[in-house]
């Protein structure tokens, strides 16, 4: 595998199996007697810190089959597996400008409601 492929690779799974780590051991197994807003930035809701490190590592995973996607030449099978590894590499990049703004906006209300 490529370097640079492989680097990005083990960041992918650093920071989901950090996610799932904590959501398997901290939420769903809370048996500590914490306040319910001491939990709420690790629950896995879209706009919280977890949600957004989890997306972070699916992005590290695209560019990871982006940069491997290259190492595969010659026959028609590994043109196949190329031209996939390239899509799911560019799939980071649709949608994310469709979510963010609604992630934002999620946010803000939140915090208005806060006030």
């Amino acid at each position: 595998m490529e370097p640079t492929g492989l680097s990005f690779a083990i960041i992918y799974a650093v920071m989901c199996t950090l996610t799932y780590y904590i959501q398997l051991t901290f939420v769903a197994n809370n048996y500590l007697p914490v306040a319910e807003e001491v939990a709420l930035p690790f629950v896995f809701l879209p706009g919280t810190p977890l949600f957004a490190q989890d997306m972070l590592g699916y992005v590290f995973m695209c560019a990871a089959t982006l940069a491997a996607g290259f190492v595969f030449t010659g026959g028609k099978l590994e043109a196949w597996i190329k031209w996939l590894f390239i899509f799911n590499g560019v799939l980071f990049i649709v949608p994310t400008p469709i979510t963010a703004p609604k992630t934002n906006a999620r946010i803000a209300s939140r915090r208005h409601r806060l006030r």
